[in-house]
């Protein structure tokens, strides 16, 4: 299931950033944290919120300006390889102005992530 599949993708984020860093490419995996999306609002709204505490969530601009800050950064090899929060990434550099840091934690559902 999902924590599989996560892991898979961390190891694949390290393999490929190995394989290609002699290249020049940087490999790097985005964690975006709990993302308030029109599903979590639409599944609040029903009261099929899956436990998730939608006020620790965060838009989607946070990850997107992660993105933004990633693919602009003067040495994007400097993460090659690693798994970005992009709620910490996003607070540390200051790039919007309200960011919830625990976001990437506020969507455990206990059981579901463990």
């Amino acid at each position: 299931g999902y924590p599989i599949s996560k892991a898979a993708i961390g190891r694949l984020v390290s393999a490929l950033a190995k394989e290609v860093r002699d290249l020049g490419i940087a490999v790097i995996g985005l964690n975006p944290g709990f993302v308030i999306s029109e599903h979590v609002l639409a599944d609040a709204v029903d009261n099929a919120s899956h436990g998730w505490n939608i006020e620790n969530g965060n838009p989607p601009t946070v990850p997107a300006k992660a993105v933004g800050y990633l693919c602009t950064h003067d040495d994007p090899l400097s993460f090659t390889g690693t798994d970005v929060d992009a709620s910490a990434l996003v607070a540390d550099r200051q790039l919007v102005s309200s960011v919830r840091p625990g976001a990437a934690d506020a969507a455990r559902t206990p059981g579901f992530d463990e």
